[in-house]
Formats: structure tokens, sequence, C-alpha cells
């Protein structure tokens, strides 16, 4: 005997050289029939009007018996010939589609029974219609004991009854029954994929594998909620109108891309909303003003003189032979004064004449602690601008926050406020994470 043929989780066959036969008949919960029409795409067409258990056999090609067990296994039950004392095959008659869920079954069974007894997962893929990432996904799932499984030619292959149990995972998944699929919210929303695909993200929103009740097929599904979710986006979002993108701006600001970006991270990032442009794609958009502002800004950094022989702080670090922050805690005991110029990369930044060189050199080595030694690592709202490399606007600000934690230090017969090390820790973790943020825009 041939190797058994398992139809259903409710009945077993067997094949003979006479055809099909039934083993057992076992009764079980059976899938819905609702599925297997579905998978069979029976929803949508009109039944035959055979009813009667000898006219389906007599349609089906098979015998009696196993339209029956057929029948069993998919939970229908007769509606006439059937009694408590004896079954009369001639009276036996079933509800309309049984003989469309019977053929459509008979047709599976005799094409599964052409299968090779082990077959490979690229064979279990075209025999079932699906991906072979589909079927190396679900063989995986269920775990086959590797002593089940044949060699051949250095391709593993799986006792075929996997097919049965595979088709039972795409029998079992449920309906659509009113969830939606990508293409019936591009329907409703008028959106593109993209666009959709974005909220659909942005919402954290899973899809669910479903059958289709049209097809048969399994797509992913979204629930009327998700759906809901998204209309309720679609339908409230804000047109760009005259607002500006960071590229619109750059065309009309006549600075760099990187000068205009840093600008609108360190000031006008609260301004910043998400709106729609005419495409219905979602963009991060500025206010009309923030242009004027950054023409303003443009038009000031247009008339800073160029750096000459003015050093910044790197260059001034590298000459006295010590580091940034050695620098920045000793230029508020020297006399020269910091002047915003533009450097030889057209960037404006702070410089101070040359002559600081000599005047850091020439301070005492101690001077950090001689001068109020409790006040070290302390800095004025300028100092924290220029080792920070942001603007007075960005610093001022933030600043503000911290102005309970600040105190008046006197250097050089002048009272300044100066900020702990703690805030300036603080605004330096601020400033290198604003850097990031570009990315978003």
């Amino acid at each position: 005997m041939s190797p058994e043929l398992k139809t259903d989780q409710n009945v077993r066959l067997s094949e003979n050289q006479s055809g099909i036969e039934i083993i057992e008949k076992p009764i079980k919960q059976p899938i819905p029939i609702k599925n297997r029409m579905s998978h069979f795409a029976l929803t949508h067409i009109k039944p035959t009007e055979e009813r009667s258990l000898i006219g389906i056999a007599r349609k089906t090609g098979v015998r009696s018996v196993l339209v029956s067990a057929i029948a069993n296994s998919f939970g229908i039950e007769p509606t006439h010939g059937v009694n408590s004392q004896s079954i009369d095959p001639s009276q036996v008659i079933y509800p309309l589609m049984t003989l469309e869920l019977v053929r459509e079954e008979i047709k599976w069974i005799q094409a599964f029974s052409k299968l090779d007894p082990f077959v490979s997962r690229n064979q279990i893929a075209n025999f079932m219609g699906k991906t072979k990432d589909w079927v190396k996904t679900e063989v995986e799932k269920l775990e086959i004991n590797p002593a089940d499984t044949i060699l051949k030619n250095g391709t593993t292959k799986y006792p075929r009854i996997i097919v049965r149990t595979l088709r039972d995972v795409i029998l079992s998944t449920p309906l659509d029954d009113g969830w939606y699929i990508l293409e019936d919210i591009e329907s409703i929303t008028k959106r593109n994929p993209d666009w959709i695909k974005d909220r659909i993200s942005e919402l954290g929103f899973i899809g669910e594998p479903r059958q289709s009740t049209k097809t048969g097929r399994i797509y992913k599904y979204y629930s009327p909620q998700q759906v809901d979710a998204i209309i309720n986006i679609s339908d409230h979002s804000v047109k760009a109108g005259d607002w500006l993108t960071l590229n619109s701006l750059s065309l009309q600001v006549p600075k760099s891309w990187e000068w205009i970006e840093k600008r609108l991270i360190d000031n006008y990032a609260s301004v910043r909303e998400a709106r729609e442009d005419d495409h219905g794609v979602v963009r991060a958009y500025y206010p009309p003003y923030v242009l004027q502002e950054l023409l303003q800004q443009a038009e000031v950094v247009a008339n800073y003189p160029e750096a000459g022989d003015y050093l910044t702080i790197v260059k001034i670090a590298k000459q006295v032979g010590h580091d940034f922050d050695w620098v920045i805690n000793r230029l508020d005991f020297v006399s020269a004064k910091p002047e915003t110029r533009m450097a030889g990369n057209k960037r404006e930044s702070v410089h101070y004449p040359s002559s600081v060189v000599d005047e850091l050199l020439s301070l005492d080595s101690n001077i950090l602690l001689r001068n109020q030694p409790e006040n070290e690592g302390w800095l004025t709202a300028k100092s924290i601008q220029v080792l920070l490399n942001k603007d007075k606007k960005w610093v001022k600000k933030r600043l503000a926050f911290y102005i309970d934690q600040s105190k008046p230090i006197k250097l050089h017969h002048v009272e300044r406020t100066h900020f702990p090390p703690n805030v300036v820790e603080a605004l330096r973790l601020e400033a290198e994470k604003s850097k990031l943020l570009s990315s978003d825009l």
C-alpha cells in the first residue's frame, strides 16, 4: 500500500490500485466551511442544484462512501435520508455547495497523490503556490524530527504529509471579515501607498495575515480600528501652504545647507511642524517668518570681517600647546576680546586677536587655583557659547532654565554671571544630541 494520504485532521485516506479508500474517519472540530469556500474561491459562485449523495458521487467520479467521508470531515451533515436505524445512500441529501466543496477536495487529493513520497521546499512551494520563504518559515515552525527527513543530492526532503499540514495552516487562517488590505486603504483615503505605509509605521500598526473571501489568497490586513486611525490622520492633515522645508530655505537663503540647518536646529526646532505637500508627502516645515530671519542673519554675516591674523579657539590651543578646555578656562584672564569673523571656509566663528597667545602663555600657571579655586570650571554665557560653538540665542534660551544655579564672579574688577560645571556639561550633552536631529529634517 502506498503512503497514507491525509485530507484533513478529521479523515484519513490511503491510496491503492483501485483509487482512494477510507481508513478511518474520527469526528473532530473541522475547519470552518467559510474558510474552505474562500480558499476554493467558491464564495461568489452560484451553487449547482445537485445535492444527493449518489449524484455528487457520480459527478465527482468517486464512490459515495468517499463523498460521505469528506463531507463528514468538513462538518457537513445531510439534511435528509439519515435516521437512527439505517442510512440509505440513495435518499441522502446534502446542503447546497457540498458538491463544489467535495469536488475541489477530490482535485486536491488527486494532485497530492502524484507528489513524491518525500518533497523539497521548492517542490512544496510550487505545489502550494507559495513563496520559498513562506515555506521555509512554516516548515521550521513544524520542528520536524531530522530522522523523518532524507537527504538527496544535498537537498533536504520532507515526508509529503507536511504538505497537508501546511494546507491546514492556510485553511485555518482567519478570513478578512471586514478587515482591509493596503489597496483598500488607498481607495478609501485617496492616498499613495508610501503615505499610508509611513502612517502605519508611525502608528506602530502590524498587519495580520488573513484570507481574502474573494480570492482565497492570504494577504496582510489591518483592522477597522487601525484603518479609522489612518483615515482620521488623512482627514486632518495640515497642508504646507506657504511654510517652507529646509530644502526650500536653502534655495532662498544665500548660505550653505549646513549653515541653515544648524540655525534651524538651534533656534527653530520648537516651531517645526509635520505638514503635507501637494503630493501627500509629509515633511518637516517651518513658518514663513523663519525665512525672513535667516535672510537677516545671512546679511549680518556677510558684513563680518575676514579672519585675517585672528585665531579661533582651536588654533589658539594648537599654538599654546594645550587642549581646548585649558584655553577656555583662561580666556577670562586675558585682555584680548573675542570677535565674530569669517574663517577661510566662509563660516563665521569666534576669533581672538593673535596677541592672545602671548597673554595666555604669560599667565601664572596657578592662576585658576589662586583666583578663587572654588570657581574653577564655572563659565560665563559667552565662554559657554564659544565652548559649544553655538550662537548667543541658543545658549541664552537654555541658560534661562539654570539661572537659579548661577552666581556672580568678579574677575579683573568686572563682575560677570557664571554657571557651574554641571550646567556646562548639560548644555554640552544637549548640543551633541542636537547634531543627531539633523537626520530627522
